[in-house]
């Protein structure tokens, strides 16, 4: 999703009057009393696996009469409450359970509390319907978050209303049980509105039925698992402008992509160039991302007016088709849609993915150099002290809903994932990945860390340490260089870091680092691991350094702080290079060549002498395989001159 606002709005979720009318209040009680949570924290549990919508709407005004069946197994040991939310601006007309009138039920603060006379048991199934009607709150300057809007289009002079859920929305227009714990195995929705509209949903358009009463009925029906708060329609006086999308994988086969635009030739001349590029767009993040994941039903989208958008399982809903928004809306069809977040907290695995998307579809499709453009933004929204992109479980409540889709989440989560494929190091296995992530949770919802265990079983790379600081820590890191190069180009690179942090003191993630020759002889990069706040690279060079970049390709968060070079600062009498540095299982000396033997002695950070070698011959190896990875000092002696150095090993 996105969005042009930045309000806040306050409700109330939860009916508190319903104390000794069903068994489990006091559990819901104790657990209100808490810090704000998700109403999907609730006793009994259900999972619905079918629903069937009937719905009178019209694009005038968000007035609807609804007739709702929803078909669940009971999950929890036992059911004697069922739990729905509905805005109470509505009246129910009926409730039915399993074909029978009830009337032992409450319907407070926009909530449906049905008690039954004999519970269920877990593995029962049962269908509840539920009639009712009325006017839906419309959004405003303090409500954004409302699930219906309605609006007129002045240059295109067209009304509209479409449904707008996420995340708490979806009970302002549809008796629901608001959990990501379960996604609906399939809905079927018919929606009636006066004839001349149109209306668009998920799925497929099965059916457009003329009625007697001059109104119409359009026939959805989605057949792919889905979320509750993606469920949703849009209806207006539009028309249909199709086109097709043929990746790879369908061998020749197409994929639709149905765009209901308003009914106007201006509007599809305005639009059509954009409409055009979801072609290349789609077949772009088939590629990158695996198979359109509903490719046997559609994508699409219906434009509105209200500003960004919003992405509807197969059909999101369009302020505009810009690249970028375009880009972001269809790649939620793959993050957020098809793999949705198991917790609001982990809203990251929806937004941190579309807005990454929006990089890769301009890289790939407009050009590197306008991606990097896109990042560097990116990393500069990131620049903030305080705040993760995991959202704190306390944040995650009715009316906080500003606190949820927050900048780090969109661009510090992009960013990150930008830095989870600097680190990979390999764009084959980053897009192979990433097609094999989209397949093994398809149509399911999980959490960032299920996200970093897959990634660490696909690559092998320990990344606990890297969500500790990047996903669920704060802040970002400032880096400064100090380079001494000698007169035959051995360079000795001091790179210091400051945490801006109240909860990380290093960020340790490896820093690249471009050195630029004099007399323009050429570059080179490379990359300098960082393990602690104060790290040391030492490095033989082709020639003298000119000046030095930090993080040259855009790929960390970070503030550049001071970077000093000093030539021919290492001289000593002694000539003395140690090498590679960090290192790993060897260290090559280099002093000078004369006669008397040089001693090399080597103490760890506790000063206890740990080897001692006597050298006889410059460029000769020690092997130190067998010492532990830690910093050490090398001390060398020849006659009366006496050198030290710090090494790592790693």
């Amino acid at each position: 999703m996105l969005f042009i606002s930045l309000v806040s709005i306050a409700q109330q979720p939860f009916n508190h009057d319903i104390e000794g009318k069903c068994s489990h209040f006091k559990s819901f009680e104790n657990s209100f009393k808490t810090p704000p949570r998700d109403s999907t924290y609730v006793a009994d549990t259900y999972h619905t696996h079918y629903m069937h919508i009937k719905m009178e709407v019209n694009s005038d005004s968000t007035n609807i009469v609804g007739d709702v069946s929803t078909y669940a197994k009971v999950t929890s040991v036992q059911l004697d409450t069922i739990y729905l939310e509905l805005s109470k601006v509505f009246t129910l007309d009926s409730i039915k359970l399993n074909n029978a009138l009830i009337t032992s039920y409450t319907f407070e603060t926009s909530e449906i509390f049905i008690v039954l006379d004999t519970p269920l048991n877990q593995g029962d199934d049962f269908k509840l319907n539920i009639c009712y009607h009325g006017t839906a709150a419309e959004p405003n300057l303090t409500n954004y978050w409302g699930g219906l809007h309605n609006g007129y289009n002045t240059k295109y002079k067209k009304y509209f209303t479409c449904s707008f859920s996420e995340p708490f929305g979806t009970r302002h227009w549809l008796p629901i049980r608001q959990s990501l714990q379960y996604k609906i195995d399939s809905v079927y929705q018919e929606y009636t509105c006066p004839t001349g509209n149109m209306v668009g949903s998920n799925g497929v358009l099965e059916q457009v039925t003329t009625n007697n009463d001059s109104t119409t009925t359009f026939h959805w029906k989605t057949r792919y698992p889905i979320a509750y708060y993606l469920i949703s329609f849009a209806v207006s006086d539009f028309m249909e402008y199709n086109v097709y999308a043929k990746p790879a994988q369908l061998q020749g086969d197409s994929i639709l992509i149905q765009n209901f635009i308003y009914n106007d030739t201006n509007c599809l001349n305005d639009h059509k160039y954009d409409i055009d590029k979801s072609v290349d767009i789609m077949d772009l993040f088939c590629e990158k991302f695996g198979l359109y994941p509903f490719y046997q039903e559609k994508y699409g989208n219906c434009l509105t007016k209200k500003g960004g958008g919003m992405e509807h399982q197969t059909m999101s809903n369009m302020g505009d088709f810009g690249f970028e928004l375009n880009a972001h809306e269809m790649a939620h069809q793959w993050f957020g849609d098809n793999i949705t977040c198991a917790t609001w907290s982990d809203l990251w695995i929806n937004e941190g993915f579309a807005s990454y998307a929006e990089i890769i579809a301009t890289e790939f499709l407009v050009s590197p150099a306008a991606a990097q453009t896109i990042i560097k933004s990116y990393q500069n929204h990131s620049l903030v002290k305080y705040g993760s992109v995991y959202i704190p479980e306390y944040l995650v409540c009715y009316g906080n809903e500003w606190d949820l889709f927050n900048m780090l989440v969109y661009d510090k989560g992009a960013a990150i994932i930008h830095q989870l494929r600097y680190l990979i190091n390999d764009d084959e296995m980053f897009f192979d990945f990433l097609n094999h992530y989209t397949e093994i949770f398809r149509n399911k919802t999980i959490t960032g860390a299920q996200f970093r265990d897959a990634m660490e079983a696909y690559t092998g790379l320990d990344l606990h340490p890297f969500f500790e600081q990047w996903y669920y820590g704060q802040g970002y890191p400032k880096y400064s260089i100090a380079c001494e190069q000698n007169e035959a180009g051995y360079a000795h690179f001091t790179i210091t870091q400051i945490a801006y942090s109240n909860v990380i003191s290093c960020f340790s993630l490896p820093l690249e680092i471009k050195v630029l020759y004099a007399e323009n002889q050429g570059d080179s990069t490379f990359r300098i691991p960082i393990t602690a706040n104060t790290s040391y690279f030492d490095i033989q060079l082709p020639y003298q350094i000119s000046s030095i970049e930090i993080d040259p390709n855009n790929w960390i968060i970070n503030k550049e702080g001071e970077i000093t070079l000093g030539i021919d600062e290492l001289k000593n009498d002694l000539d003395l290079v140690i090498g590679t540095n960090p290192t790993q299982d060897y260290l090559q000396v280099h002093f000078k060549k004369t006669n008397t033997p040089i001693t090399i002695d080597i103490f760890d950070i506790s000063g206890q002498l740990v080897q001692s070698h006597r050298l006889y011959q410059s460029g000769q190896h020690i092997d130190i395989s067998h010492l532990p990875n830690a910093y050490y000092l090398v001390k060398a002696t020849q006659g009366q001159a006496t050198v030290s150095k710090k090494i790592v090993k790693i």
